[in-house]
């Protein structure tokens, strides 16, 4: 590998995620401080950022959503997550979300676009993010039971982006994916 060139490269974030459904916030109208556009994330890697493979992850995503069922979603805890601030977040049961992130991974390295990733996949909901002014604090009393099924997924850009590419699940069974 030439470590100059790849020193060079100019790498930047991609997310596959679904919004969740606005009653999760009549749900979860008890915390204080919830982030906005909460989402669940499938999938969250830096890439070589250019045109080319822009193009070409929104190809491989649209074909994996065209193929992929709709996946059921349960709350299923509450934890602090230690990335790079601390954040209170809501696991996730949702069977067909790592299926999914494994395939998109395999996708990715076919049709030769280079990703780095800072940490493996855990099914999880950011609700806040540590202000730094106060400890986040897991009380298991502001978990309240929600389920529901994802059925369209974005992909964003680097967070800096505007653009958000939406796309439908419509696949059939979970197994045939395997």
């Amino acid at each position: 590998m030439n470590w100059y060139k790849y020193s060079k490269i100019k790498f930047n974030s991609f997310f596959v995620g679904s919004y969740l459904p606005d009653d999760f916030y009549d749900k979860y109208s008890h915390i204080k401080g919830l982030e906005e556009d909460i989402h669940l994330t499938l999938f969250h890697v830096f890439f070589e950022d250019n045109e080319e493979n822009r193009k070409k992850i929104l190809e491989l995503v649209n074909n994996l959503a065209d193929k992929f069922p709709h996946i059921n979603c349960e709350v299923a805890g509450i934890s602090i997550m230690n990335n790079d601030k601390n954040a209170l977040i809501l696991n996730i049961d949702a069977k067909g979300t790592e299926i999914f992130h494994v395939d998109l991974l395999r996708l990715l390295d076919e049709n030769n676009i280079e990703i780095k990733r800072k940490h493996g996949f855990l099914p999880h909901v950011t609700l806040k993010y540590d202000s730094g002014n106060n400890k986040l604090d897991i009380d298991k009393n502001i978990i309240k039971d929600y389920a529901w099924a994802i059925k369209n997924i974005s992909v964003i850009f680097n967070k800096e982006d505007d653009m958000v590419f939406e796309f439908q699940l419509k696949g059939g069974n979970k197994d045939e994916l395997v």
